[in-house]
């Protein structure tokens, strides 16, 4: 997996290098492209105003030179002079017709009479003039470029007139503004046309309906003067420039789609959005020859040493894999074998060296009671109370033919409590009324095994200190029962007395392990019941210190069953 990883980091990087170099020269080109068309857009709206302009002069200058246009306000429809001077006029407008391209039509309307005089380049402007009557009022001197819809399409009319009964005006059909850049088409499916402030086109447009409500919501929002718009309906990102006329209410706009902008980037784009896929596809077959040839052995290498770990040394590892891994695991499965002899030797030795160490701890605390006992019989002998010397002579007996039988490792829990009361009975014998004891012993346990001399070293304690203080009389119990925490796999041996207890600022000390793995001088009994004991039980067995209440001393064996 780490490799896995290292190869991933080192293709990331030149991904996202290539991706973004890639978008980079997008961006490039595309504001190239909107700065070059701007500069040809700008052009064009200048053409347009520039006609638009020349056609406003001529109105303004009809208006205060033209002597025909007051001889029409002068006289009566109909009228000699009128008739001459609407020949007149129409003759002039017919050569002023051709001064301006963009014209669809000049006219002059007479209010009086309703009559249009008109000049025109197409016949359907006759059919357009219901049209203008209704959006002119023809009651200002002056009007703005207005737009007036007719027949499916669009016209600028501006009128102007010096006496509101003779007005002059101007008809620029809006095809006819864009028929001058109709030769720079912007590839096949690049487009050009005009649309107004609200967005509503005036030409024909290749943009979908839904293309041009995201562009008027684009001039509503007032943004920079080009944008790249993506068509809901067709899906193709387009870049869109636009620029408004100084002379009208009319926006010019090139459309043009990216793809022509952009040529090959976008197909370089949508390569590098492949690549990671190639790369994934190669990541996935370089990790399965990397698994065949390094991780699969690897892995079961490393499972062959956690197995070892845990001490599993029967492992052996298949060789049927490369050369290199062969050799491996043959090596490490004669390293098994090895270690596997080496610890079957060191444990046969162990076991060798611990029942060594346990006969000597028996022999060990076997003398300490013996001289205990000696000095009983003693101070007996001293005090000539023979009775009592003969008694404690035939339990001194009954403890050495318990010794000779310890030579075994262990004996039986009943056993072990007959040698304890025997033992009690001679404490008893020596201190009299001032000594009692009960025992208490669950039957369940009497054939348990355990070893030797467990249980007297804690008797002879509660003697030894259980007298100190002011205690009049001491009494000790015994008692065998099932674990309070876990009667299923344990039982314990309480051992308790009702002397001073021990010292509180030991106790803590007592219930620690150091206690019983430092210094043996002044506890050597204890130290061999508990080293007996983890012996025996592999430390599964535990001896724990406490007092009781309201005084007395408790000791708790806890032994497995």
């Amino acid at each position: 997996m780490k490799m896995v990883t290292a190869f991933s980091l080192v293709i990331a990087p030149l991904i996202i290098f290539l991706y973004y170099i890639t978008l980079y020269s997008m961006d490039v080109v595309r504001v190239q492209v909107a700065q070059s068309n701007q500069n040809l857009l700008s052009t064009y709206v200048q053409q347009m105003d520039q006609s638009i302009s020349n056609i406003t002069s001529y109105l303004y200058k009809q208006i205060l030179n033209d002597t025909d246009l007051k001889t029409l306000g002068l006289y009566e429809f109909g009228s000699g002079a009128f008739d001459l001077s609407q020949v007149s006029t129409i003759k002039k407008m017919n050569q002023e017709l051709n001064n301006h391209p963009v014209a669809g039509a000049l006219f002059v309307y007479h209010k009086d009479s309703d009559h249009f005089i008109v000049s025109y380049r197409d016949r359907t402007v006759y059919q357009s003039l219901d049209a203008l009557k209704q959006h002119m009022s023809f009651k200002e001197f002056n009007t703005p470029w207005i737009i007036i819809p007719y027949e499916s399409n669009y016209a600028l009319t501006k009128i102007v007139s010096f006496d509101s009964k003779v007005f002059i005006g101007a008809w620029i059909p809006l095809l006819s503004l864009t028929e001058i850049i109709q030769p720079f088409r912007f590839g096949q499916e690049g487009d050009i046309f005009l649309i107004s402030n609200d967005g509503i086109p005036l030409t024909r447009s290749s943009l979908s309906e839904a293309g041009l409500n995201r562009l008027q919501q684009t001039l509503r929002e007032n943004v920079q003067s080009y944008k790249v718009l993506k068509d809901p309906h067709t899906g193709v990102n387009r870049l869109t420039l636009w620029k408004r006329l100084e002379k009208s209410d009319l926006h010019l706009v090139i459309s043009i789609p990216e793809k022509n902008v952009l040529l090959q980037l976008p197909f370089y784009k949508k390569v590098i959005y492949i690549i990671p896929l190639v790369c994934l596809v190669i990541l996935c077959l370089y990790f399965i020859m990397m698994r065949n040839i390094l991780l699969v052995p690897m892995n079961h290498l490393l499972t062959g040493m956690r197995k070892m770990v845990r001490g599993d040394l029967q492992v052996k590892l298949q060789e049927n894999h490369s050369s290199e891994f062969s050799f491996l695991i043959k090596t490490f499965n004669q390293m098994v074998a090895d270690i596997r002899d080496l610890k079957i030797n060191m444990y046969e030795d162990r076991i060798k060296v611990q029942e060594a160490e346990f006969k000597h701890l028996q022999a060990q605390i076997n003398p300490h009671f013996y001289l205990n006992t000696l000095n009983i019989i003693y101070n007996s002998a001293v005090l000539k109370d023979f009775e009592t010397v003969k008694t404690i002579s035939l339990h001194l007996a009954d403890y050495f033919r318990f010794r000779i039988r310890t030579n075994r490792d262990e004996v039986c829990l009943e056993e072990e409590i007959a040698f304890v009361e025997g033992y009690l009975t001679i404490q008893k014998l020596r201190f009299m009324e001032l000594l009692s004891y009960t025992i208490d012993m669950d039957s369940t346990f009497l054939d348990h095994r355990l070893p030797p001399l467990i249980v007297q070293p804690f008797v002879e304690n509660c003697i030894i200190h259980g007298f100190k203080g002011d205690i009049e009389h001491l009494h000790i119990h015994i008692e065998v029962k099932p674990s309070r925490s876990d009667p299923d796999h344990y039982f314990e041996i309480v051992v308790t007395d009702n002397g001073i207890g021990f010292p509180s600022n030991q106790l803590e000390l007592m219930n620690q392990i150091t206690y019983f793995t430092g210094s043996t001088d002044s506890h050597i009994g204890l130290w061999n019941v508990y080293h007996r004991l983890q012996m025996k039980y592999n430390n599964r067995a535990s001896i724990r210190f406490q007092n009781e209440e309201p005084q007395g001393a408790a000791v708790i064996v806890k032994i497995p069953l």
